[in-house]
């Protein structure tokens, strides 16, 4: 069943069924509302939510990946998340849940 996270500093839901998650921020770089992570059947997916400060995404091998607002981006094992400045990871359990 897929399953949806909104990140950010004072997040809201951007659907029904999101949940929320506050990301602690000491930069000053994660908007209220950051991006929303959606975790489905075909991966784990990640959206910039029009933040101010951007959200990107750094693959295993280290190449750096800027997300278009709006748009959704898939997360691969291994990635990093940074939302303006703060970097977030997100650990796949054995069993394929994710947890952040």
């Amino acid at each position: 069943m897929p399953s949806t996270l909104v990140l950010g500093r004072k997040p809201a839901p951007q659907r029904l069924q999101d949940m929320v998650l506050t990301v602690p921020d000491h930069t000053g770089t994660v908007s209220r509302s950051h991006a929303r992570i959606e975790i489905t059947e075909d991966g784990l997916w990640i959206t910039d939510l029009g933040s101010t400060n951007g959200t990107r995404v750094i693959d295993a091998e280290g190449k750096e990946n800027v997300l278009r607002p709006g748009r959704r981006f898939e997360v691969l094992g291994k990635s990093r998340i940074f939302l303006g400045d703060v970097e977030c990871s997100i650990i796949m359990s054995i069993h394929g849940r994710a947890r952040l």
